[in-house]
């Protein structure tokens, strides 16, 4: 299994901001308690508080934290405090927090033509369009184009929705659909 490579994360304290990849803002940290620390947006008032993992952050730049998915790795206060109360661990995949609705052990879903394919951010790509043996095919939610997505490059089967890893990176084979007149005979 991969194992991503580990941050010194000592140096992570109250007041420094948290960012995604792409360099957005999303939060600052309000408390460190081991190895979780607690994020909340300062810019809005009585703003929900996350909790994120040690293992999730990717980096960290002078008083800027780095997450390797964004606020995919950053679950809600509650649902956090409600898990441990339960005894139930919190991280149930190498890629980071899995959402489940309850407490029951979390099952991906099974791939179906018409669900929304979206990068670990939450934004979509596409949608699933044809299911092959080791790839499926999906329409691009920008351009209307057939492309297409490794099952490898899939993170979690939700139900009704696919995450892929690396947004439209993992997009392949871009084309047009073929039309009647370019369709073989048989």
């Amino acid at each position: 299994m991969f194992e991503p490579k580990s941050v010194d994360t000592k140096s992570i304290k109250v007041g420094m901001l948290v960012r995604n990849l792409e360099g957005e803002r999303l939060g600052q940290v309000v408390a460190r308690e081991g190895p979780i620390f607690r994020v909340q947006r300062p810019d809005i008032a009585n703003a929900e508080r996350y909790v994120v993992e040690d293992a999730d952050v990717a980096s960290i730049r002078g008083a800027e934290i780095v997450l390797r998915q964004g606020p995919a790795t950053m679950v809600l206060e509650r649902e956090y405090e409600r898990r441990q109360a339960a005894g139930v661990p919190l991280r149930v995949t190498a890629e980071g927090w899995r959402k489940a609705g309850g407490l029951e052990e979390t099952v991906d879903a099974e791939l179906l033509p018409g669900m929304v394919v979206a990068d670990v951010e939450g934004r979509p790509i596409g949608t699933l369009y044809a299911i092959g043996d080791d790839a499926f095919d999906l329409r691009c939610a920008d351009t209307g184009e057939l492309a297409t997505v490794q099952l490898g490059d899939v993170l979690n089967v939700l139900p009704k929705q696919v995450v892929v890893r690396n947004g439209r990176g993992v997009m392949r084979n871009r084309r047009q659909e073929p039309t009647a007149a370019e369709e073989p005979l048989i």
